[in-house]
């Protein structure tokens, strides 16, 4: 069973020789990765108990921040001016400073999963006690808070701002965000992690029994089972074109899938430990990878050649 838990309880090994575009800094599994909506910044959250905040271009580390906490989700909200994490409770912050702004004090636990609404009113935060409560993005006032009916281990916003779904170990429940009204329960294996394509169709999860499942996020019909890991499958995301779809797990592999085909090319290799997180940059372009070998990989993906094509290189320093 995977949990925010069993990751922090991790014991870790060194990492494998890296690619040329290595961050590395952080002391613990990076749980959480986030590019800005310009592209020039990434974020990272870590059971090191630390958000980084990195200037994509250099390399570098900009700025290191933290609550004494685990920060096990990190996101930016749509216009780039905070960034929301979740911790022990939920945080917003100001950028590019990087001042505290709100700190929402939630009776749910640890925050185990986070996201803006499309249009930036609202924050979300997913807890061990099943509960997705909405706040206020900009005042950090609490809204209406989604009964999942289990951990929730991952949360994710569909782009025309129709669903939020949220996953648990048994079940992905998708739910209007205006009403507060679920829309439709799915019973795939534990869900790690969700994304929705850009345009809003489907809904992708990666699953503990080593799959991919993929559906039609309007009527929960299933589009496709992708089966090529050979362990957990911890994190998914969508490229901004919606041609690819990137998974990655407990294998300690990416790979990268065509969206019209759902055919894998070959698997991108370089992390030494678990992949637990993925962003791909808004031009799609670069792939981030976050892994409990402490380092996260920046792939570039050459779009002349066609995303999914699995001929994604590191990206050079």
């Amino acid at each position: 069973m995977t949990t925010i838990l069993a990751v922090l309880a991790l014991s870790l090994a060194a990492g494998a020789e890296a690619p040329h575009r290595t961050l590395s800094g952080h002391e613990n599994v990076v749980l959480s990765v986030a590019f800005s909506p310009d592209g020039r910044r990434l974020a990272s959250g870590s059971s090191d108990n630390s958000l980084r905040l990195w200037d994509v271009a250099a390399g570098r580390e900009l700025k290191k921040l933290g609550n004494g906490y685990a920060m096990s989700a990190v996101c930016f909200s749509p216009d780039g001016r905070r960034l929301g994490t979740g911790s022990w409770g939920g945080q917003l912050w100001d950028l590019p400073e990087g001042k505290l702004a709100e700190e929402l004090e939630t009776q749910a636990g640890f925050i185990t999963a986070a996201g803006f609404s499309p249009d930036g009113a609202w924050f979300v935060t997913g807890s061990l006690d099943g509960s997705a409560t909405f706040w206020n993005a900009r005042t950090g006032h609490e809204g209406r808070s989604l009964n999942h009916g289990e951990q929730i281990n991952c949360l994710a916003f569909s782009q025309d701002g129709r669903w939020i779904a949220t996953g648990g170990d048994t079940m992905v429940r998708l739910w209007d965000p205006n009403t507060g009204q679920e829309g439709r329960t799915l019973r795939p294996p534990a869900a790690a992690s969700l994304a929705f394509s850009p345009d809003s169709r489907l809904l992708a999860a990666a699953c503990e029994d080593q799959t991919v499942r993929v559906w039609v996020a309007g009527t929960g019909a299933e589009a496709a089972v992708l089966k090529d890991h050979g362990d957990r499958v911890l994190a998914v995301a969508f490229s901004p074109s919606g041609r690819t779809l990137a998974s990655a797990g407990a294998d300690k592999v990416v790979r990268l899938w065509s969206t019209a085909s759902w055919k894998s090319g070959e698997a991108l290799a370089g992390h030494g430990d678990a992949v637990y997180c993925l962003a791909f940059s808004p031009d799609g372009k670069t792939l981030a990878s976050g892994s409990a070998d402490k380092t996260i990989r920046l792939w570039a993906l050459p779009l002349d050649r066609g995303e999914g094509s699995g001929e994604a290189q590191p990206t050079r320093s």
